[in-house]
């Protein structure tokens, strides 16, 4: 719940009067708790896919290096 307050007086400062509300926030704090719950999993998500990224990167990179170490060897080798 939230609660506001509020007391009304005339330049004398006399009180004249109060205005309270209340609001039940309960649903508002449920779907707050639902979109952190979705932002963390997609934050979860994004981090394997980096991790995913870096591999595939990785291992690309490193069978270029050894197409290029293949064919040095060859051509130190007389080979095609």
């Amino acid at each position: 719940m939230l609660y506001n307050a509020s007391v009304y007086d005339d330049e004398a400062g006399h009180v004249l009067g109060a205005f309270a509300a209340a609001r039940d926030v309960t649903v508002q704090r449920r779907a707050e708790s639902e979109v952190a719950k979705q932002r963390a999993r997609e934050l979860e998500r994004l981090a394997e896919l980096e991790r995913f990224q870096k591999i595939a990167v990785g291992r690309e990179l490193r069978m270029i290096e050894l197409k290029k170490e293949i064919e040095d060897l060859r051509a130190a080798a007389g080979g095609e």
